[in-house]
């Protein structure tokens, strides 16, 4: 009988970073599970839709984690397949490979394990970023504005939805609090929101650290079923506050959530408790 843990191998579809993150999740926490070694591979493809597009983001993630195995990988076909994080171990199968489509929904999930899953992202990012992102300033407000392709799909949310979220926040928590706008648009697309007062554009260094940064926000206002949203959020102990129509109105734990608010929330509507106590708290 072989000593030898078991391999999952996972290669990741073509799709934007926090996809592949929820990806990694998924096969992480299964692999935790089961004591296996995960074999990865795909951090890293051509971003043919957004050359096209020519947008601000290209979503090039080359050196952004760490990797024990090559760039790309053949997986053989004949492997048994692992798919969801409760499916049970082949008995006696040494290599197993890892076949998932994410989604947003897959946080729900998720979220039951996400003490184990946040040291095992910190881990396999490249110290550089996680030093970049520790000297950035720490923002009050971070609002994630997508756009790129958002805009073709007109999942784009207006403008007024992200103001109004913004001046709810300041006149709850009685501040001028200091905004960032973190996008993958280009600045000039903002002018909208920056002409208000104290909101400002948040330089870009790269699509890691920018998310590293926004997840260190005191609050976050998320943009609607964008998987980058939704990873700073469910990384973050900040107040997190989503679109009123989301389909996923938490990403962590309840109990992390009793004391850390996150929901969806109208500004136009009378506010939780827990969020109207939470904001006046802000230093």
């Amino acid at each position: 009988m072989s000593l030898a843990k078991p391999v999952l191998f996972v290669r990741f579809n073509r799709c934007g970073m926090c996809n592949k993150l929820i990806t990694w999740a998924k096969a992480y926490v299964w692999s935790q599970k089961h004591n296996a070694d995960l074999d990865i591979s795909g951090w890293v493809h051509i971003p043919v839709g957004s050359i096209r597009r020519w947008d601000r983001s290209w979503r090039w993630y080359v050196g952004y984690f760490k990797r024990k195995t090559r760039l790309f990988s053949g997986i053989p076909k004949d492997l048994p397949v692992i798919g969801a994080i409760n499916d049970p171990m082949v008995v006696g199968a040494e290599k197993l490979r890892f076949r998932s489509t994410p989604h947003v929904f897959d946080l729900i999930e998720l979220s039951a394990y996400r003490d184990m899953i946040i040291p095992g992202f910190y881990e396999i990012i490249r110290p550089r970023h996680l030093e970049t992102a520790r000297l950035s300033e720490i923002p009050e407000i971070g609002v994630h504005v997508r756009r790129g392709d958002y805009i073709g799909l007109k999942d784009a949310l207006d403008f007024s939805y992200y103001l109004a979220q913004i001046r709810m926040i300041r006149k709850t928590a009685g501040k001028q609090l200091k905004v960032f706008l973190f996008t993958d648009g280009f600045e000039k697309e903002l002018k909208p929101l920056l002409e208000e007062p104290d909101v400002y554009y948040f330089k870009p260094v790269n699509d890691l650290v920018d998310l590293l940064v926004l997840s260190s926000s005191k609050v976050i206002i998320t943009t609607k079923a964008s998987t980058y949203s939704y990873w700073a959020a469910f990384i973050s102990d900040a107040i997190v506050l989503h679109h009123p129509k989301t389909n996923v109105p938490q990403c962590r734990p309840d109990d992390f959530n009793k004391v850390h608010f996150e929901g969806a929330v109208d500004p136009e509507k009378p506010l939780p408790d827990q969020l109207i106590h939470e904001l006046k708290q802000l230093k």
